[in-house]
């Protein structure tokens, strides 16, 4: 009995921790979208920002992209490959709405 128990705990257990996380999940989107947002709307007017975020996201975009070729799952500092996606997805958002030139 107990061991049915422990089963029906972990089984709601792991709803709970699903449901969590596609709440995160939600939370981290669509605080991305307000970025993306915010962003397509500021970037065309302050070129000193551009430059300097253009120039931040494309190395974050290179480094992602240079690790998924390797095959690489961290930096060699134990950076995950997953920290410089949203960059990656930002950077190549605004050179598609041409806020800076595709290279």
């Amino acid at each position: 009995m107990s061991d049915d128990k422990s089963l029906d705990e972990l089984k709601q257990e792991i709803t709970r921790l699903n449901k969590k996380i596609e709440q995160v999940d939600d939370w981290a989107n669509s605080i991305y979208m307000v970025l993306q947002s915010a962003l397509d709307y500021l970037l065309p007017e302050c070129p000193q920002a551009r430059e300097k975020l253009n120039h931040q996201l494309a190395m974050q975009t290179e480094q992602y992209e240079q690790m998924e070729r390797n095959g690489q799952t961290h930096t060699l500092d134990g950076i995950p490959l997953e920290r410089f996606e949203a960059s990656k997805k930002l950077y190549r958002h605004l050179e598609l709405l041409g806020v800076w030139e595709k290279k």
